[in-house]
């Protein structure tokens, strides 16, 4: 009975966590950036052609395959014109914001789990390898 217990009452803290989360102005700032991308089709559409050609080049550099002088003009004229447009830049910034508080939240669980206490902000703040440790890049 008692891990039910323990159980409810993580499953309560990880509530009032997301509650906190979605409370936040800046996460709600955040999200009204990415909302307002998409609800412009014109700055959408700039920035899915930046960002498909920017993965066209990553799967091309990944295959083994030549990235051209063609591809890289491309690219930085698609992401000049996503640099030029103020929902595009807002997008790509809040999107990176809300990911850094993923892994954020995810690397404090992560750590909690692994040494059994709370951690400090020194141990939040070292890094354990490239990215965080445990991916064999150490």
């Amino acid at each position: 009975m008692q891990t039910l217990t323990a159980e409810t009452t993580i499953d309560e803290k990880i509530q009032e966590l997301c509650e906190t989360i979605l409370a936040d102005e800046e996460y709600r700032e955040r999200v009204a950036c990415i909302e307002s991308l998409l609800d412009d089709p014109a700055s959408k559409e700039v920035y899915v052609k930046f960002a498909q050609k920017g993965e066209e080049m990553h799967q091309k550099q990944h295959s083994g395959a030549e990235v051209t002088d063609g591809d890289l003009d491309e690219y930085e004229t698609l992401r000049q014109a996503a640099d030029e447009n103020p929902k595009v830049k807002n997008f790509m910034s809040a999107q990176n914001e809300l990911n850094a508080l993923h892994q954020k939240v995810s690397k404090y669980v992560s750590k909690t789990i692994e040494n059994g206490k709370v951690p400090t902000s020194e141990e939040m703040e070292s890094k354990d390898g490239c990215c965080g440790g445990g991916c064999g890049c150490d």
